[in-house]
């Protein structure tokens, strides 16, 4: 009897033993597959790095291009905005030296039309603010 205890305790430390070496065996093989992956990823950064630089650079040339562009337009912008703000000028200052030549020539007309203009927007607003004074 003393025997099988002593062969049952031999066979549970082989079985122990097995467990180990078969725990051992699955850690090499993930360690290997680890090794293997970050070698192919390593791979793919090297292959991937010379197109991130290009799509760098290209995105960085197109962003310089828009900026450039943007101020190309801000500046005919601001230009055509200098030379209709003379236009503008000149044609109010035409418009006064105009309406000061007819008061000139006709003031009594002149004063007339203007009370009409007077009458008509203090009518418009009487209405608009529904006051019935």
């Amino acid at each position: 009897m003393n025997d099988t205890i002593q062969g049952s305790n031999h066979t549970g430390a082989d079985a122990g033993a097995a467990l180990r070496s078969e725990r051992d065996s699955a850690h090499r093989n993930i360690d290997q597959a680890a090794q293997q992956v970050a070698a192919k990823a390593d791979r793919a950064i090297d292959k991937a790095a010379p197109m991130v630089d290009r799509a760098v650079s290209k995105g960085g040339e197109m962003a310089h291009a828009a900026v450039d562009r943007m101020a190309d337009s801000a500046e005919r912008s601001a230009n055509w905005v200098r030379a209709n703000s003379e236009k503008v000028r000149t044609n109010v200052d035409s418009a006064r030296h105009r309406t000061a030549e007819r008061v000139r020539d006709d003031p009594i007309k002149s004063v007339l039309i203007a009370a009409a203009a007077g009458a008509l927007v203090y009518a418009v607003l009487h209405a608009l603010r529904g006051d019935d004074r």
